[in-house]
Order: C-alpha cells, then structure tokens, then sequence
C-alpha cells in the first residue's frame, strides 16, 4: 500500500498522493473520500493487467473518466478509456493472457471525476520511466461537454398522473437529489389547482447525492379530469411538474 502524504487542497477538500504520484486521494471534511491510482495485478499465474481506476467511498461520484496511455515495448503506445456515471468505482486496463502478447512497461492515466460537487482531474503513472516512443500525444484536458453541472439538483419526474375512483385519493412522489457537496434548499410553491396538494416552503436536501421525496397528493370525486402545475425553485432555476389527474365514477 503506497503512503500518501497531504500535498493541498482543492475544492475545499484535502489532497494526498504518494511520492511517486501513482496514487492521489481527495479527502472531504464529512468523511467521503475520491481515489486515483494504477495497479498492476496477477491472476492465477496466467492473466496480467496494468491500468487505472477511480474509487470512491462515502459517496458516489456522478461522473467519472479514464483515458490511459500504455507504453509497450516493440510495439509503441497505446490509448484507451472508460466512463462511468453515477457509481463507485470504474476501471481502465490493459490485460493479457501471459506469455500470448506483449505487455507495457508503464501506463500514464488522466483520471477525471465530478464528485462532492466538484469537478477534479489529475495525472497518474505506474511502471519504468518514459522511453522513446516518438511523438507522445498530449493527454486530454477539461471534462466532457455532456456533463451536467456538479452543484444541481435534479428533479424527476416532472409530469405526473394520477387515477382515482369514486371519492378515493392517490399520492405519487417527485425525488429532488442534489449533486453539491454541501446540502441545498428547494422551494416548493404551492400547486395551481386545489385538487392537487403537497407540503410547500424551502427543502432542504443533503448534498453528495442525497435525496428528498415530495409528495403530492390528489383527491376529487365526479368523473372529470384534472390539471395544473407545481413549481419548485432549485439553484439552477425554476422547474415546473406538470399534474394530472383524473376521478372515475364509482359506479360499484
């Protein structure tokens, strides 16, 4: 197990790596923590792989990325990545069956994670030092133009139906979950049908992908169809639930 060592802080979380920077691990205040690091591993006297992975404890990241170059001796270099989205771990390699084809003698990842409502990237490298290989490719930079961004708190569904009989009542639940690292308030407006009712004013709910159930509730009688809206006010801006319901007669 490689010793890490505290080296700075980023995004309001505490930074460590090992001295040879195979490893680098975000440590957050409130206890989750986000890994970098290369192996190199055997299995059963006959499988061998070197690569990356980003592991995260205490919480879940929301994105994750590795693109790996993989230095290989009488063949040059290699590149290969993997995603993840919304889980705790993710891993790129490369593997052989021993003695079937040539191996690298060193892997260099750039490992990317939106994770405690931050974005975080660093380098890290596993093997001998770089031998020529010609014209190394610059590793990539930034995050993906499809991720979403790390402090929002999303909102689903945002339409819902409903179906009663006779003078009945039914009740359906929108999940908030909030990516932040710290918890934020969604305010709850009241909806704009009397039909429809759920509890309004600020909701607080817990960061690191923690989540609050609203519930909204209708409950009429005569056999007609009901509609409005309920907004909610997150700090992303405003989200609207489309609401629908309808009341069967009950002809029992």
């Amino acid at each position: 197990m490689a010793e890490l060592a505290r080296v700075g802080t980023e995004s309001g979380v505490e930074v460590w790596a090992d001295a040879a920077r195979s490893v680098i691990e975000y440590r957050a205040s409130d206890g989750p923590r986000l890994r970098f690091e290369t192996f190199h591993s055997r299995a059963f006297l006959v499988q061998e792989r070197m690569g990356a992975r980003i592991v995260a404890s205490g919480s879940r990241f929301d994105r994750a990325l590795i693109d790996s170059y993989y230095f290989i001796p009488g063949w040059g270099l290699e590149h290969d990545s993997d995603r993840a989205t919304d889980a705790t771990s993710v891993d790129e390699y490369f593997g052989r069956i021993i003695g079937v084809r040539d191996f690298p003698e060193r892997v260099e990842s750039i490992c990317r994670a939106q994770w405690h409502g931050a974005r975080f990237s660093a380098v890290v490298s596993l093997g001998a030092p770089r031998w020529p290989v010609g014209e190394l490719p610059a590793l990539a930079d930034g995050y993906p133009d499809d991720w979403p961004s790390p402090d929002r708190v999303d909102v689903s569904p945002t339409r819902l139906a409903f179906h009663v009989r006779g003078q009945g009542a039914a009740t359906q639940t929108v999940r908030l979950r909030n990516w932040a690292g710290r918890p934020q308030a969604v305010r709850v407006h009241a909806p704009t049908s009397v039909q429809f009712t759920t509890s309004t004013g600020d909701k607080v709910v817990p960061g690191n992908g923690g989540s609050y159930d609203l519930r909204v509730r209708f409950q009429t009688h005569g056999g007609r169809t009901f509609t409005g809206t309920v907004d909610l006010d997150t700090p992303r801006g405003r989200v609207r639930i489309g609401l629908t319901g309808y009341s069967e007669h009950d002809n029992r």
